[in-house]
């Protein structure tokens, strides 16, 4: 499977350290059971303000050094000494990429941090890879549960402290400060109380400070900093399937969101169907862009057989008579006057769309908008 084939990549180097200062032995590979993970915990919705990002450094590889967690079968002690130097390394350039001078250097320092980020984790996720020579799902379930049951212990404090929880993950929290932390000098003096309830190795560290956060869902939300820039995670807010003027959309209305001017959005609303009644988006605005799978024969026998549905760039690729191939990527737009068309046979090329003479479907682009203001419409209305 494909998953299998993407872990593994990540997993080559390890083996390639440990096999061979273990090629003598023999070991036997065997499956102990499910993996007991860490599950995000939903927290509180809406917009928040003043907002503290605590994040655990490198939780799972401390969590594993810290608690002795590793491999049975690796007698020479080798996953622990690789663990240990590549975690210095990491938290090293991480702390570089905040104290870098230049926005080069601190480009520099973050891909570096984040790359050995991927490594040292994959550690964690080498316990219970099936095709590991040195795999240990009792050993894997012993730092999930570890990992779960510190988050836990700080989630319990901060609670006591006064915080709120917003969003939990792996790695940390997003958290209301308390009503008596409004200072960094209260927020560092929060810190180290909290750190004392840790054991020795695993730290804690202020990742972010943030004048507002929207929760929307599970692992999606979006921060506002103290620049005032957005910071968007989660599919269910980043869409591939989204056109640009809905992306753009979305963006301005985070910020008169987090900014508290949810009265502006229905303005921003209006100006946006304005501007497709008036003709004055470009074709960029509205455009999808997306890649062909299957080859054009297999799509025709899909549809045939029923096992699929017409699909604009495939049924464009046809009419083109060009001789695309899985891959290639096809821009398109749907023209016509009614908000209700079959998007297959309604779209057209973008390489066809003229901006003396446009005929983009004015209705169906409305329509796309005011869908997508009545998603987010309960977050802004109701403040």
């Amino acid at each position: 499977p494909l998953h299998q084939l993407v872990v593994g990549q990540a997993l080559q180097p390890l083996e390639h350290h440990r096999l061979p200062a273990a090629r003598h032995q023999r070991f036997v590979q065997a499956a102990l059971g499910p993996l007991v993970g860490l599950r995000a915990s939903p927290g509180l919705q809406r917009v928040a303000r003043r907002v503290l990002h605590y994040d655990v450094t490198s939780l799972y590889p401390s969590v594993m050094l810290a608690f002795g967690y590793f491999p049975r079968r690796d007698s020479l002690g080798v996953f622990p000494s690789l663990l240990r130097d590549l975690r210095t390394f990491r938290v090293q350039a991480k702390h570089l990429a905040r104290t870098a001078e230049t926005d080069e250097a601190r480009a520099h320092y973050d891909a570096l941090q984040s790359t050995f980020k991927i490594l040292i984790n994959s550690f964690y996720g080498y316990l219970g890879f099936p095709l590991g020579h040195f795999n240990d799902y009792p050993a894997a379930n012993q730092v999930t549960a570890k990992g779960r049951e510190l988050i836990q212990a700080i989630m319990a404090w901060l609670k006591d402290r006064g915080a709120r929880l917003i969003e939990i993950d792996t790695d940390g929290l997003y958290v209301v400060a308390p009503p008596d932390v409004r200072t960094p000098e209260e927020e560092d003096r929060l810190l180290h109380d909290m750190s004392t309830i840790l054991p020795e190795g695993i730290s804690l560290e202020l990742a972010g400070r943030y004048p507002a956060m929207f929760s929307y869902k599970m692992k999606n939300y979006v921060l506002l900093d103290e620049a005032g820039r957005l910071g968007i995670t989660g599919s269910g807010l980043r869409s591939r399937g989204l056109e640009l003027f809905q992306r753009e959309w979305m963006e301005a209305m985070f910020l008169h969101l987090l900014r508290g001017e949810s009265e502006k959005i229905r303005e921003l609303t209006q100006r946006y169907a304005e501007a497709f009644e008036q003709h004055t988006f470009d074709i960029r605005k509205f455009m999808k862009t997306e890649t062909l799978q299957d080859s054009l024969e297999t799509y025709r026998e899909k549809v045939r057989g029923g096992r699929r549905n017409p699909a604009a760039t495939y049924e464009l690729a046809l009419r083109s008579a060009r001789p695309y191939q899985p891959g290639d990527q096809i821009s398109y737009y749907v023209a016509g006057t009614s908000k209700k068309v079959k998007v297959h046979e309604a779209a057209k090329l973008a390489s066809e769309w003229d901006p003396k003479n446009p005929d983009e479907n004015v209705e169906y682009y409305k329509a796309k908008l005011v869908e997508l203001a009545e998603k987010f419409r309960p977050f802004f209305e109701s403040r």
